[in-house]
């Protein structure tokens, strides 16, 4: 199978915000509309990201632009929130109760409504509570990280470690 087709898959790149930490996410859906929209958002089913969001029943999304520092994917996606204050490293608000960037083109708060659980991630089935457009801008697409972003967040993360 030629995984890399999966790339071209049109999906956007957002951070996850929890009361303990936040992870990059690249798998949100909207599933539903109306005056109840529902998205289905998946999580590695192993870390610290998925366990508060299972104690807490809700998080965040901030929606990633293409302008975003690629220092943002590499705090958020390769490291974990058990051993690294990712919020710390850039401005961040806390709204409605949770961490959202400030630099995001939109934010929005989730609450988990299903849970089916896999092998390696989790699909969570989540009403929006409230949803803010913050700025105007092209939100980066998974295909966008891949081809345009991927080398520079790993190359900021193996400065980080230097």
């Amino acid at each position: 199978m030629d995984s890399t087709a999966l790339f071209t898959l049109s999906h956007g790149v957002y951070i996850a915000g929890t009361q303990t930490g936040g992870r990059v996410l690249d798998a949100v859906s909207q599933v539903e509309d109306g005056t109840a929209p529902i998205l289905a958002v998946s999580f590695m089913a192993r870390g610290e990201t998925v366990r508060a969001v299972r104690e807490h029943g809700r998080f965040t999304l901030s929606v990633l632009g293409q302008d975003a520092d690629p220092w943002i994917l590499a705090n958020f996606g390769f490291q974990s929130s058990a051993k690294a204050d990712k919020w710390g490293a850039f401005p961040h608000e806390e709204w409605l109760g949770f961490p959202v960037l400030q630099d995001s083109l939109a934010r929005v708060l989730l609450e988990v409504e299903e849970e089916r659980v896999y092998p390696n991630h989790v699909l969570t089935l989540c009403r929006v509570v409230d949803a803010e457009k913050v700025r105007a801008g092209e939100p980066m697409t998974y295909g966008y990280y891949q081809s345009d972003v991927k080398r520079a967040a790993q190359a900021a993360f193996r400065a980080h470690l230097n």
